[in-house]
């Protein structure tokens, strides 16, 4: 088994910088630079994906492998700096930034609540962007739900068939396959 993980500061600079190309750590498991983000420098705050390599989950998918990816991106190119910088995103940014860039046909974000509740409490079926932002402007969209509703916003913009549903539906990813509308559903931007 080789080591998981660069020991040194300079291999760490390389494989942060992306001039490390993709290697064996363990069992068929490999480091790849799929995201470039944006960010404050402030450790608390996270980045702003602003580039995927979606060449890379292509291949990896393409091979037969189901990438495992870890919501950390290397610094966007910037005013001459060195890209030393990781910045931490939102885990649900990155799912809908992959949905995008891979033109998937189906985004699910399987979670504790059936979909976008209203102020009332009822799930709301379909969101569009407009609808989306008075509710994100009313304050009826916040916390946890917040990056779910954008991502699936990202995703629809790009063509993808997002939702948001509840983990007590075992078939709700088939269902949303054939086509039924379960959680709350963003359809995708013609």
């Amino acid at each position: 088994m080789k080591r998981c993980a660069p020991e040194t500061k300079s291999e760490r600079q390389a494989l942060y910088a992306g001039f490390v190309k993709p290697r064996e750590i363990a069992h068929d498991t490999a480091i790849y630079r799929l995201f470039q983000a944006e960010g404050a420098r402030i450790a608390q705050e996270g980045g702003r994906i602003t580039r995927v390599d979606s060449a890379v989950l292509e291949e990896l998918v393409d091979a037969g492998r189901v990438p495992v990816v870890a919501p950390a991106a290397i610094e966007a190119p910037g005013d001459g700096e060195p890209l030393d910088e990781v910045f931490n995103v939102n885990a649900d940014s990155v799912a809908g930034a992959i949905a995008a860039s891979l033109s998937a046909r189906l985004l699910v974000f399987v979670t504790d609540v059936p979909g976008v509740r209203a102020k009332d409490g009822k799930v709301i079926g379909s969101l569009d962007l407009g609808r989306a932002k008075a509710l994100i402007d009313d304050g009826t969209i916040e916390g946890g739900m917040l990056p779910k509703v954008e991502a699936c916003l990202v995703a629809a913009r790009a063509g993808c068939r997002a939702a948001i549903v509840a983990a007590q539906g075992a078939d709700a990813v088939e269902r949303l396959l054939a086509g039924d509308s379960i959680g709350t559903v963003f359809e995708a931007a013609a």
